[in-house]
């Protein structure tokens, strides 16, 4: 019975932390105050390719230029866009502007027909995307019966109206440049080569200062008791062959006791 109730404790608690986990998960998709890109296999989430100042972010409101142009031989019968951005967007396709309807979360997508806003020849499709605290990022699919657009590498970026610049999927890792604030700032490895002789060295000291307070205040001690009686059925009655002593371990609050075994009176002849 008790090893039943320790398996339905056991299987209770994975059931709780699986629970927790996708909890979690549900929020880091769906929440809008967690920078979180989730993937999506109709379209890439797209970078400008440098890494940002962090401190940039608190002095101005920056923003990025996404750009891509494409052309289409015949007026197309059908268009579809889907685009979600982090975390505003400005949309235009050929200088019009692209009415996206009202959304509290911009992880949420948004799908609007712009088929009005195409035409034979060149088009330029131009999203500007707004971040207070992130890189602005960009998703964005086009759906048409002669082309099919995504946002890949094959759009451009522009940062706050820098140079146009091939954009970079959010998925790959980019490593910050010079002059970038943690751009060539120390290996993990290096540091600790350097500083392990000041932690041996406090770590030390702690353990000193900690022995000495447990000295103080569990010293080592002998008493002697009289007069036991124990729970069974054996009773102490004489002191004098009575003993006991009391030891305290330092660092531990484990106490153990040993008790004399009682005098056996004489055989009678």
């Amino acid at each position: 019975m008790l090893l039943l109730k320790t398996w339905h404790r056991a299987a209770l608690i994975v059931v709780c932390a699986g629970l927790g986990v996708a909890f979690l998960g549900w929020l880091v998709v769906h929440d809008p105050g967690i920078s979180f890109l989730r993937r999506d296999r109709r379209a890439e989430w797209i970078l400008f390719p440098s890494a940002l100042q962090a401190r940039a972010h608190g002095i101005v409101n920056l923003d990025t230029l996404f750009r891509r142009v494409f052309t289409l031989d015949n007026q197309p019968r059908a268009a579809q866009l889907t685009v979600r951005a982090a975390k505003r967007i400005d949309l235009k396709i050929n200088g019009a502007q692209v009415q996206l309807g009202p959304s509290s979360n911009w992880k949420k997508v948004s799908t609007t027909d712009v088929l009005a806003l195409l035409r034979t020849g060149t088009n330029t499709i131009e999203a500007r995307v707004f971040n207070a605290d992130a890189p602005p990022a960009l998703w964005l699919s086009l759906r048409t019966d002669q082309v099919t657009l995504r946002s890949d590498q094959m759009w451009e970026a522009s940062f706050t109206g820098s140079a146009w610049r091939s954009a970079v999927l959010a998925s790959a890792s980019r490593l910050p440049r010079a002059g970038n604030l943690i751009a060539g700032a120390e290996r993990t490895f290096d540091s600790v080569a350097k500083i392990w002789p000041i932690w041996l060295a406090f770590g030390g000291i702690a353990l000193s200062s900690c022995s000495g307070t447990i000295q103080d205040y569990y010293p080592s001690t002998s008493v002697s008791m009289c007069d036991l009686t124990s729970s069974t059925s054996s009773t102490f009655r004489n002191a004098e062959h009575c003993l006991c002593q009391t030891k305290v371990t330092r660092c531990s609050s484990h106490l153990s006791i040993m008790f004399c075994p009682p005098r056996r009176s004489p055989r009678a002849v």
